[in-house]
């Protein structure tokens, strides 16, 4: 009874996000409308707004990056929100500026052209990650259930049943992500794939990297696996582009790569 009163609490507040989720979306978008501007230096004028209008300027030359996000469900429908990393600021302190929240693909290329970016051509081969990215999390998150379930007694307990039905979505959600983190590095861009239900393709031209960084935690030295960080200018400090679990050697010759290309133009 215990159990079935935690599942439907979850599935409560599950429900009551998503909810809260489309209506804080809706407020927020209504009447978006994006405009190519050329007073003295070419950009795109952004409104939007239902009880506060807001209306921003971000200069073409300023653009960092592209975001594509979707989901499972949007990506059905061919659903995308466009989003630019960007140096213009608006005022509300968020680094990546919404172009297009919900649009098709063929409705997004023309914008991400205005901006001299270019989408991932269908045929391109992207590189995986090492599996070890979702198994080795999903033995830590193991761990850390079976230290709580013995500390409280639960393997003697109906409760263990709840830690089996918590562990398994963890290792389910670990495995979708692994299977959908994948890089490529293709004309002159770098394209990277992140998360399964949200789903994010970042585009970044190369001549925009500001700093390519390897680095190895504790878990890494086994299994000769790092992460590469690449540094983009008005990106986020709290959630840089990264590349998670690829072998050491191909982190570093990517990285010779990425700024030996940077050099060159």
């Amino acid at each position: 009874m215990r159990i079935g009163g935690a599942l439907i609490a979850i599935i409560s507040l599950i429900l009551v996000g998503v909810v809260s989720g489309i209506v804080r979306t809706f407020v927020r978008e209504y009447g978006f409308r994006l405009d190519r501007v050329d007073t003295g230096q070419p950009g795109l004028r952004r409104r939007r707004g239902l009880f506060t209008l807001t209306d921003m300027v971000m200069p073409i030359h300023r653009v960092q990056a592209a975001i594509l996000q979707t989901g499972p469900v949007r990506a059905r429908f061919g659903w995308y929100h466009l989003k630019f990393t960007s140096l213009a600021g608006d005022g509300t302190g968020e680094t990546d500026h919404s172009a297009a929240p919900c649009a098709t693909l063929s409705e997004i290329e023309p914008i991400l052209d205005e901006c001299a970016i270019r989408p991932p051509a269908a045929d391109l081969l992207f590189h995986g990650v090492n599996p070890a990215f979702w198994w080795r999390d999903a033995i830590m998150v193991l761990l850390v259930l079976a230290i709580v379930a013995t500390g409280n007694g639960l393997f003697v307990h109906p409760g263990l049943y709840a830690i089996i039905l918590v562990a398994i979505p963890v290792g389910l959600i670990q495995l979708l992500n692994w299977r959908h983190h994948q890089y490529a590095l293709h004309d002159g861009q770098l394209y990277v794939r992140t998360g399964w239900w949200r789903r994010r393709l970042t585009i970044l031209p190369i001549r925009k990297i500001q700093s390519v960084d390897v680095s190895q935690r504790p878990l890494d030295h086994p299994l000769q696996l790092a992460t590469l960080t690449v540094g983009i200018a008005g990106g986020s400090a709290i959630a840089p582009l990264r590349i998670t679990a690829i072998g050491f050697r191909e982190a570093m010759d990517l990285r010779d790569r990425l700024l030996r290309l940077q050099n060159q133009t």
